[in-house]
């Protein structure tokens, strides 16, 4: 979902100038990056959920991979900015973490809406409402920032 969001191509052919090449790696090393942190969060929930139902040992195997998932996250972010300068990596950042944020907003506004469709007849009628209220919060937020950018 998050490529949705992502203007322009990782694709490097064959005509692509060294500049673009550079240029193209260093936009998919940023769109990794946040990908791996996104990996990386859900570890964290994971391993506090084990660690709540009293699953240490699983808590444990998580954290092992957790923390080689942080270690990605520093190297991605690490070669965007060996790869261009400082200006340009903060820009290409801050465009992967813009279509990082739009993705989770949109995909959580879907993720409700499906979970409406799906299980409403057994939710509460004061939950539907909070859930139908939550999406349209969501839907309307992104609206808000189609026309704002």
């Amino acid at each position: 979902m998050i490529r949705s969001f992502t203007p322009g191509t990782f694709h490097i052919q064959e005509c692509d100038s060294q500049e673009a090449r550079r240029r193209k790696l260093a936009n998919f090393m940023a769109h990794a990056h946040h990908l791996e942190k996104r990996v990386a969060r859900s570890f964290a929930y994971h391993i506090d959920a084990c660690e709540r139902s009293g699953k240490g040992d699983i808590a444990r195997y998580v954290a092992r991979a957790k923390t080689d998932e942080e270690r990605h996250v520093c190297y991605t972010r690490a070669t965007v900015f060996d790869l261009l300068t400082r200006q340009e990596a903060q820009e290409v950042m801050g465009v992967h973490r813009r279509a990082e944020a739009r993705a989770n907003l949109v995909f959580s506004q879907r993720q409700v809406r499906v979970f409406l469709a799906q299980f409403g007849c057994t939710t509460p009628k004061h939950r539907q409402w909070i859930y139908r209220i939550c999406a349209t919060i969501m839907e309307t937020a992104d609206s808000m920032r189609d026309g704002g950018e």
